[in-house]
């Protein structure tokens, strides 16, 4: 198979963008769950920390789908094997 080094450099930043992405989503969502876990212990308002827990959860796994999204693309513009 021949090394396309153009198309290779472009995979690697592109994984590296994702990447990016997936990382500041990661800190909004762990954010959003700190203050929810606030919320929760303190007793100030159990819905509210349940509403804030409930909230990050999306950006939380879209964080990590982002995540793996890029190392699998920057793995594989490296050329290594995956097994």
């Amino acid at each position: 198979m021949a090394v396309q080094p153009d198309t290779d450099r472009r995979l690697d930043r592109t994984s590296k963008k994702l990447a990016g992405n997936g990382a500041r989503l990661l800190v909004l969502g762990l954010v959003l769950y700190a203050i929810g876990a606030v919320l929760l212990i303190t007793g100030a308002t159990s819905v509210g920390g349940l509403m804030f827990i409930g909230i990050a959860t999306p950006p939380t796994i879209a964080a990590i789908a982002l995540l793996v999204s890029g190392g699998t693309g920057h793995h594989a513009a490296k050329h290594r094997p995956f097994v």
